[in-house]
């Protein structure tokens, strides 16, 4: 392994790894701490629109999602699934938000975000620091 791939390795386990954390950490909060229904009464006000228990449902999945997608990002396992949902609830979440507020606060989305895309677009080869290169 040269240096440069060294550093590409690193690089990019890095973003992972901070990903990870973000993510599951955020879904932790959610899930373990706040809870689900407080979470959803929250939004219920504002996305009265929806019905609570679909509000609810999408809570819970998308929690569920962010925290199984931190732990297997940080671990570099079943990237590309892991990637793709996680970008989907990026996505929903970026819609959600907007239907509350067109013009909301992106302070805690754009660094996930960000560090989301460049995992998908950087090479797959880079990633030489994780469980499935390992396995």
């Amino acid at each position: 392994m040269s240096n440069i791939d060294f550093i590409h390795g690193i690089a990019l386990l890095t973003i992972r790894i901070i990903a990870g954390i973000l993510f599951f950490f955020q879904a932790y909060d959610k899930l373990f701490r706040l809870g689900i229904k407080q979470v959803t009464q929250q939004f219920a006000v504002t996305l009265s629109l929806f019905p609570k228990q679909f509000l609810y449902l999408g809570i819970l999945v998308s929690s569920i999602v962010e925290l199984a997608g931190g732990i297997l990002l940080i671990s570099g396992i079943y990237l590309t699934p892991v990637l793709s949902l996680l970008l989907i609830d990026m996505a929903v979440v970026a819609i959600m938000f907007s239907a509350i507020r067109p013009m909301w606060d992106m302070q805690f989305y754009f660094p996930r975000f960000a560090l989301l895309l460049a995992i998908a677009l950087l090479p797959p080869e880079w990633d030489c620091f994780s469980l499935a290169k390992m396995l």
